[in-house]
This record gives C-alpha cells, sequence and structure tokens, in this order.
C-alpha cells in the first residue's frame, strides 16, 4: 500500500527553532480565564481589534450511510477589544450542494459570548433563531449567526462539526487572518484509501509538524479473519495523524494596496485529493496531467461540446444581425467581441463552465463568463476568426500552481484571439477596449485549451498599460478679479476603462468628480464613453483655487492631477508590490501672466531616471506665460520585496517635485 499522505512543500518543514519549544495545546470548551476577560489590548499588536486566543481544526473520515465521511470541528476563541469594527463576531459556515442532492451540513454547533460584569464572568448562549442559512449561488450556501450580547473587552467561543460526503472537500486551513493569532493547531487523521497532495505557503515552515499513527484498528471494505486468515477483499489500517500548529502569528490586513491576491500570501495548508484506493485494490488517479485535462475539457458537454451547439445559431447570427464584409481579422473580431459586450449582459458570476444551452442565453441575454465567452468563441469561429478558451484564476480566486493540474484553481474562461497579433479578451465588461481583459482577470498565466499534446501558457498582462495626459490652461479673468482654468483629461488603455466607471457620461458625476480639483466648476464634457479603444476625454471648465499672500499668487499647476500622496504606506512589507499594469502620466499646464506681475522663480527641476522610475519636470517662462511640463512612469508593473524601498523613496521625490507651486508676484511700480 502507497503512502496515503503525499507531503510536498514550498518550503522544507520538520523541527522548530527557537529559544522556547511551542507544544501542543488542549483546550476544553468553556475555559476561559480571568486573566483573558481583563486584557485590554494585544502587546505585540496594540492596534489590534481582537485576538484569536486558540484556533483548533480537526479533520477526520468517518463511516456514513453511503460509504466515508470527512467530518470537521473546529473550536475558536476570540478576545473582542472594539466590537464595532469586528467581523470575526458573525460568522458563516460554508456548505457544498452537488448536483446530484449530496450536501454538506452542521451537524453540531454551539456558541457563546462570555463578558465581564461586576467581576464576574456571565456567559450567554446562542439560541437556535439565531442562526439561519444564505445562499451564496446554486453550489454553496452559508450557516451564519451573530454572536449575542458582544460588549468591548469580551470573549466569544464557538465550536461546530461539519460532516460532508464529498472527498475532494477536504478543508484547507488558514493560520493567519486580519487578527493576531496566539495559537493554530490543524490535526488532519487521514486513511489510505484516499490520498492527498498538501502545501503550505505564506512561511517558511511550521512551528509543530507532528506526525503519529491512530490507536484504533480500523477496516476498509469487506474484511474479517476467520481462525487467523484474512478473508474478504479489505484491509485493516489504522489513521494517518498529522498536525500542523502556527503559535504568535500576526495580523494579516485585508485592505493591503497593490496585492495581486490575499490569499496566496495567508499562511496556510492546502489540500487536494490525488488518488481512490478501492477495498479491492484497484486505484483511480485524480492527479491528471495538463494535457488529458484539456482532452477531458473539450469532451465536456459545458465546455468542449457546446462550441458545437453554438455553429448553427452563430451563422444566422452573422447572416441576420452582424453581417461582416471583408475585413482584415481584426477589424471582424472587434466587431464581434463588441456585439457581444452590448447585446449580452454579465450576472457578475464567474465560471469556467457554461450554465445555459444557446437558445437558453440568447433568450435570456445574460450569464457568467463562461456563457458569454464560449459564445464568443463560436461566434469568432464561424467568421473565420481564430478562438480559442484559456483557462485563468481571477486575482481574487489566487495563483494557479503549475506543479499540480487541478481544474478547481481555475475559476474563469477569457478568449484568445489570433490576428496579425495575439489577443486576450472577455465578453463581460463593457468598459474595457475590445483587445484587453477585465482587470480582476490580468493574474499571471493562462491554459490555452487547445487539441496539442503539449500543454500552452499565456501571460495575461499582454499590453497592459493605464494612462493619462493632463493639460491645463490658466487665466486671470480681470473683471471677476479670479483665475479661472480649462483642463483636458485624456484617460488611455485601463485609465480609460476605470475613468468610464467612475465618472462617465454624466455631467453632474464629472462635477462631483473633480470637485476637489476646482474652486468651482461651471462646464463638464465627456468624449468616447462607449469607444473603449479610444481614449476617453474629460473637459472641465471652472474657477481654480489661488492662494493669495500679500502680493503674491500661488497655484498648483497641474490642479491635484499627479499622484497626491505616497502610494506604497507600510515601512517595510513581504509582498511583491503589483500595481497590474505600468502607469504612466504626462502634464503640461500653461498659466498666462496678467499685465503687472512676474513669475517668482523659486522651482527646482526634476530627472530621475532608473530602472523602476522615470520621471521628469520643468518650469518654462517668458514675460507673459508659465509653462510647467512634467511626466512620470513606473517601469514595471510588479516590484519585488527588494525594490520596495527604493521604490517608496522614489515616489517621495516625485511627490516633492510634483507639490511645487507656481508663485507670481505683483510687480511694485
Amino acid at each position: 500500500m502507497r503512502n496515503y499522505l503525499l507531503l510536498i512543500f514550498y518550503f522544507f518543514v520538520q523541527t522548530c527553532y527557537g529559544q522556547s519549544e511551542p507544544e501542543l495545546t488542549v483546550r476544553p470548551f468553556g475555559e476561559i480565564k480571568m486573566a483573558e476577560l481583563e486584557m485590554t489590548q494585544y502587546d505585540a499588536d496594540p492596534e489590534a481589534k481582537g485576538l484569536i486566543l486558540f484556533d483548533e481544526g480537526t479533520a477526520r473520515f468517518v463511516d456514513g450511510k453511503l460509504g466515508y465521511e470527512i467530518e470537521f470541528t473546529r473550536h475558536k476563541v476570540v478576545k473582542v477589544f472594539d466590537k464595532h469594527d469586528l467581523k470575526c463576531t458573525e460568522v458563516e459556515i460554508p456548505l457544498y450542494l452537488s448536483e446530484k442532492g449530496y450536501k454538506e451540513k452542521v451537524v453540531e454547533l454551539q456558541a457563546v459570548t462570555y463578558n465581564l460584569i461586576e467581576g464576574k464572568i456571565v456567559p450567554q448562549n446562542l439560541v437556535g433563531k439565531q442562526v439561519y442559512m444564505e445562499k451564496v449561488n446554486d453550489r454553496w450556501i452559508n450557516q451564519k449567526f451573530v454572536f449575542p450580547n458582544v460588549q468591548n473587552g469580551a470573549i466569544i467561543e464557538y465550536e461546530y462539526t461539519v460532516r460532508s460526503p464529498f472527498m475532494f472537500n477536504l478543508p484547507n486551513w488558514n493560520f493567519q487572518s486580519e487578527l493576531p493569532t496566539l495559537y493554530s493547531s490543524y490535526c488532519v487523521r487521514l486513511i489510505p484509501a484516499y490520498e492527498y497532495v498538501y502545501w503550505g505557503q505564506g512561511m517558511k515552515k511550521f512551528d509543530i509538524v507532528k506526525t503519529e499513527t491512530g490507536k484504533k484498528t480500523r477496516v476498509h471494505g469487506s474484511y474479517s479473519k476467520h481462525y487467523g486468515m484474512a478473508m474478504g477483499s479489505g484491509y485493516e489500517f489504522t489513521d494517518n495523524i498529522q498536525t500542523f500548529v502556527k503559535v504568535n502569528v500576526p495580523a494579516m490586513a485585508e485592505d493591503i494596496p497593490y496585492l495581486t491576491s490575499r490569499n496566496d500570501q495567508i499562511m496556510r495548508v492546502n489540500f487536494q485529493l490525488s488518488r481512490v484506493n478501492y477495498a479491492s485494490g484497484q486505484h483511480q488517479e485524480i492527479i491528471t496531467t495538463w494535457p488529458n485535462m484539456k482532452k477531458e475539457l473539450l469532451q465536456e458537454d459545458r465546455f468542449g461540446k457546446i462550441l458545437n451547439k453554438w455553429k448553427r445559431p452563430c451563422k444566422q447570427i452573422l447572416e441576420n444581425e452582424l453581417p461582416l464584409s471583408a475585413e482584415n481579422p481584426e477589424k471582424k473580431a472587434q466587431k464581434i467581441i463588441e456585439y457581444v459586450k452590448n447585446n449580452y449582459r454579465w450576472n457578475h458570476q464567474f465560471g469556467k463552465f457554461a450554465t445555459q444551452s444557446p437558445k437558453e442565453l440568447l433568450q435570456s441575454k445574460t450569464g457568467n463568463s463562461a456563457d458569454l465567452n464560449l459564445f464568443l468563441i463560436s461566434l469568432l469561429r464561424s467568421a473565420k476568426v481564430e478562438a480559442t478558451p484559456v483557462l485563468i484564476s481571477t486575482r481574487q480566486h489566487g495563483a494557479i500552481n503549475r506543479d499540480y493540474p487541478f481544474l478547481h484553481m481555475f475559476n474563469n474562461v477569457v478568449v484568445l484571439v489570433k490576428t496579425d497579433r495575439l489577443i486576450i479578451t472577455d465578453a463581460t465588461d463593457r468598459s474595457v477596449a475590445y483587445h484587453h481583459l477585465p482587470v480582476e482577470c490580468i493574474n499571471a498565466q493562462g491554459l490555452l485549451v487547445d487539441d496539442q499534446a503539449e500543454d500552452q501558457w499565456l501571460q495575461l498582462n499582454l499590453a497592459a498599460d493605464y494612462q493619462e495626459r493632463t493639460i491645463v490652461d490658466i487665466k486671470h479673468d480681470a473683471e471677476a478679479d479670479s483665475w479661472k482654468g480649462v483642463m483636458t483629461k485624456l484617460y488611455f488603455e485601463y485609465a480609460g476603462a476605470m475613468a468610464r466607471k467612475e465618472i462617465g457620461a454624466d455631467e453632474a458625476a464629472g462635477s462631483a468628480y473633480f470637485e476637489d480639483d476646482f474652486e468651482q466648476i461651471e462646464l463638464v464634457k465627456t468624449r468616447g464613453i462607449k469607444k473603449t479603444n479610444k481614449p476617453f476625454t474629460v473637459y472641465i471648465k471652472g474657477e481654480v483655487e489661488a492662494q493669495q499672500i500679500n502680493e503674491m499668487v500661488l497655484f498648483d499647476p497641474f490642479l491635484n492631477q499627479p499622484i497626491r500622496e505616497q502610494l506604497l504606506k507600510q515601512e517595510k512589507r513581504d509582498f511583491p508590490v503589483d500595481f497590474i499594469y505600468q502607469m504612466k502620466a504626462s502634464f503640461t499646464s500653461t498659466i498666462h501672466l496678467p499685465e503687472g506681475y512676474r513669475f517668482v522663480v523659486d522651482t527646482k527641476d526634476l530627472n530621475i531616471d532608473t530602472p523602476l522610475l522615470v520621471a521628469n519636470l520643468s518650469f518654462d517662462y517668458t514675460t507673459n506665460k508659465v509653462v510647467v511640463q512634467g511626466d512620470y512612469a513606473f517601469k514595471k508593473d510588479q516590484y519585488s520585496v527588494e525594490e520596495y524601498a527604493t521604490l517608496k523613496a522614489l515616489i517621495d521625490d516625485v511627490l516633492k517635485g510634483f507639490s511645487q507651486k507656481v508663485v507670481l508676484e505683483r510687480i511694485k511700480i
């Protein structure tokens, strides 16, 4: 019999090193210490809103009605410092449902709030009516509850057990969360009928890794002993018990800026079913190969086969609704992509499998990402444009580990179009140009699902660019004795997609968006709201802010348009910086000098030229105007941990340079 737990880590974990050796901790439910209730803050993280005192998970395989089931129990104790800013007082337990009606269920649940009142520990139990179900989608529901009467300083404790008939759904375990954690452990009692690959992430080692053998002898299959002889097709076995522990785990904020996916960085151990061993001696490999996965997908009714079902409807659409002339392939591709975007709506659900037949989608005009993108592929192919599905994982879903061919690592499908160049596109987001992916889909690499024998991976940030152009013209209005400005903003590529969403075509929305940049806005106009492959342009006219100090007038020449604050706020960072795209911005400001004023030359030009960032700023003037020109460009879309400090310092230099004011002084006669 093969070893039924395969240990595959990104790092080597065996023993713990340090001044003191951590120990396995046992904490009975309801054992609350007075010192814990009297605690007012966690000294290692005084700003923490709470502290996880104890978090223990146990997964075991138990006998069910139809075979083995996974029984998962969690016991968690949390100290509450600030009840108003703490999500952990509301708990949700995710439960999976299959197409055939099998489902996971909570079989035990207890939860208690402990408050310290007049020197006494006062518990308050959760009651049944405070527990409710919430549907997430057709496959998942959440069983939720909120702790009663949580006060600042309280301790909340809960324990639940979930029974699951799904061997593929052995729970992963997060050792880290938005709160610091004193002790977190996960114990998995594995059996030889199911083998799992598992790997850790976000840490160099565990504080404790313990392997032991269960004391109870169990039987798999039809097995018995007769006069000492083994009978039947099964066998005896004992559990293989693996325990993983982390102590004193720091918090990981939920809103770390410029992070590809928090799920990829958090301290966690992941499990994936790799092989099923039957009592008869036969087995089924769950780990496949990338080429075999592609073959299976192309034979899948909701993936490869539905492309064939679309052939006739697509031919009719091209004949009746979308006639195409003898245009070049990219022009045809653009028209088809924009047709699908403009006539069909995304339901905000990512998916790698279609959920509707062609007839149903044509009627509903709404679908998940797979519905729309597989339809788009068929329509492109019908127009003789080469198009292929690409499996991806969205940014929030996390990274793909290319060492393990597991389908669950993907949650979305997009489209590769081959014309005179490669285009990776998608039909879900109308604000994005036809040749770009939505931002959420730009996540490292995708798997090309074709009929080739080898697996092909595509970089998803092809031509990813974010660019702004700002042109400002400022003049003095002698009659009103005020300074009037006209600003033209041009947003290119992904900057355009973002601006279309945030500003739109509505004048009121535009005025609100730029209200902090003008003293008073008189007019806002936009152009290019629907032409997503062209720049989105915004024209703003109004009174600009001019600071009057004695005989001098001070202006921000670019009206607050360059970056206004440090993008990288952490002193140190343990994760790469992911801007998604290379950000570029350029600025020109012309300030007309009224009669009787001169420019006070008290500015410094800026010139930065490094492999990480470039920036330029210059001030030129004549007797009747001042022209300020500037630009900056981030040379990369991602920066390593080692580059963080240097990049942060360069951004500080850019902020200092672009914060300079233009000063005009009244000429004394």
